[in-house]
């Protein structure tokens, strides 16, 4: 039998919304926001586009010569998020 227990710790807020320091594309269609800082949340984005549009947003510490993100440290992790949308707003 297993015995679920309840944690006792506040809950989860925002402490502060960040915004980007810099913004690159250093290949077609590829887009770096650079933060400027190393740092765990949650992102929050606003897309437009037509509906089946593909939205993989990447993160990494490190930022390669080239302007892309350096991903090789993070060994298995995916660090991904995958978006396709459904709808276009007229």
């Amino acid at each position: 039998m297993v015995v679920v227990e309840a944690q006792d710790f506040p809950s989860i807020r925002v402490e502060r919304t960040l915004q980007p320091k810099a913004m690159t594309e250093p290949k077609p269609g590829v887009y770096v926001y650079d933060f400027g800082q190393n740092f765990s949340g949650v992102e929050r984005v606003r897309l437009q586009g037509a509906a089946g549009t593909n939205v993989r947003l990447r993160f990494a510490e490190i930022v390669n010569a080239d302007g892309t993100i350096y991903t090789d440290n993070l060994r298995t992790a995916k660090a991904t998020d995958h978006f396709i949308s459904e709808w276009q707003r007229s």
